[in-house]
């Protein structure tokens, strides 16, 4: 790192990306290796329902200094017009239908976690006592 970036990333406290497939992206997987990590993040999923509305989520810490009071939103999708095509902009997801989709996604993000916990208490059974594998 030159004397310039070590600067930079002496007082960069935080990093806004945008863009798609920004994991694989070498500035993603710089900042990753300095010890940055992801505070809020906004995505857009089609749903595969009737119409397949495209709904944008977003996922943040409310408190990101210490990572605490976690919550997830659902606040806007674009919704196809009787021609099939979708709506130029985005618009508001009615309550009961944005209730629906932030329990679904609770529902997966829990199921994710156990699984990655499930995966990680697997794989320390796997290492014997001695540090070897077993």
């Amino acid at each position: 790192m030159t004397k310039k970036e070590e600067a930079v990333a002496g007082v960069l406290r935080g990093a806004a990306l945008s863009g798609q497939d920004l994991f694989g992206t070498s500035v993603f997987q710089d900042l990753r290796q300095r010890g940055f990590y992801i505070t809020s993040i906004t995505w857009r999923s089609r749903l595969q329902e009737v119409g397949n509305p495209i709904v944008e989520f977003n996922a943040e810490f409310e408190d990101v200094e210490t990572c605490t009071s976690f919550r997830y939103s659902a606040n806007t999708w674009k919704v196809r017009r009787s021609t099939g095509e979708y709506n130029e902009s985005f618009g508001s997801i009615p309550p009961p239908k944005r209730a629906e989709l932030l329990r679904r996604l609770q529902q997966f993000a829990m199921l994710t976690v156990q699984s990655i916990a499930a995966q990680t208490a697997s794989a320390g059974s796997s290492v014997d006592k001695s540090g070897g594998d077993s």
